[in-house]
């Protein structure tokens, strides 16, 4: 009976042991993580900044009024010379069919 109350103890004091070292890895570990996650949100909140100052940037650089009075007039322009070229194609073909009546 002696022998199995030592068996006891030993076998009490192993698992004290594996387990305060179980929770002792597992307190490592979760205070990593949480290093981990603090980190990865610093760095979600820099690239969040970064990409708001190229918008600001963007919207500044590329739709100013007078970039965009002059794309607006180039547009203009090209849609009157296509406009000019297709009156021309049409003017030709119906002397062509005035052509081909006669």
């Amino acid at each position: 009976m002696a022998d199995n109350i030592g068996v006891m103890i030993a076998a009490a004091g192993l698992a004290i042991v594996i387990l305060s070292s179980v929770g002792g890895l597992v307190w490592k570990l979760a205070r990593q993580e949480a290093q981990l996650r603090a980190e990865h949100n610093a760095e979600i909140s820099a690239l969040k900044e970064k990409l708001y100052q190229v918008e600001i940037w963007a919207r500044d650089e590329f739709v100013r009024k007078g970039s965009f009075d002059l794309v607006v007039g180039r547009l203009e322009k090209g849609f009157s010379d296509l406009r000019s070229e297709i009156a021309g194609r049409l003017d030709r073909m119906g002397e062509k069919i005035d052509h081909i009546k006669a």
